[in-house]
């Protein structure tokens, strides 16, 4: 997977060429990419959103996680156990 301007980006290898995901709306695009054991591609749209794909499927998709309205996520960190570390302004609840 890769992150573009606005969107988040995968090599389908069946067709030989780059897909897209994007997330409508989103304008400020991928700020970083983080992958759990478990093989799922997390991605943070900073001051947005975090998003979590599976990453073995053979076309992934988006699965928003939920957060806080006065939350505004900014950097992301996979552990070992599968879970994602995040940090932000204001805080979350």
């Amino acid at each position: 997977m890769a992150a573009t301007n606005t969107a988040v980006c995968y090599w389908d290898a069946k067709t030989e060429r780059w897909r897209s995901v994007t997330q409508g709306g989103v304008v400020t695009g991928a700020r970083e990419i983080a992958l759990t054991p478990d093989g799922a591609v997390w991605t943070i749209i900073a001051g947005k959103a975090i998003y979590r794909f599976d990453a073995n499927l053979e076309h992934p998709s988006e699965q928003a996680v939920p957060i806080t309205e006065d939350w505004k996520p900014h950097r992301i960190s996979a552990a070992p156990d599968n879970s994602i570390w995040a940090d932000g302004k204001t805080g979350c609840t």
